[in-house]
């Protein structure tokens, strides 16, 4: 994350935004911190969705039976697959490994 004044957005408009839509996210320092974030909307999506997924987690969290094995009913329908993760998530098991298997995957789940 970049930071930059506010003047230097209202001078300097179109090159924040060429960088933001590629990739890079600006916080614009305004007086009294009431600072603003600037990103692309492909950015703006995935934080979105990954808000989503976290709300549904606390929701599904909280109505869990207390059961703590109960791992697969715990995550939304998705998490695995967007988070590249294996449902069995036992503490005595060797973890999976979390990569992706080509860059297309992981752009096809952005």
């Amino acid at each position: 994350m970049t930071a930059i004044k506010g003047t230097t957005v209202k001078k300097d408009f179109k090159s924040v935004c060429d960088r933001a839509y590629k990739g890079e996210v600006f916080i614009v320092s305004r007086p009294r911190e009431e600072n603003v974030v600037i990103c692309s909307e492909k950015e703006y999506a995935r934080i979105e969705r990954l808000l989503d997924y976290t709300k549904k987690l606390e929701e599904q969290i909280k109505h869990m039976s207390g059961n703590a094995s109960d791992t697969e009913n715990m995550y939304p329908d998705g998490f695995f697959k967007l988070f590249g993760a294996g449902k069995s998530l036992g503490l005595d098991e060797e973890p999976e490994e979390l990569g992706f298997e080509s860059d297309a995957t992981r752009e096809a789940l952005i």
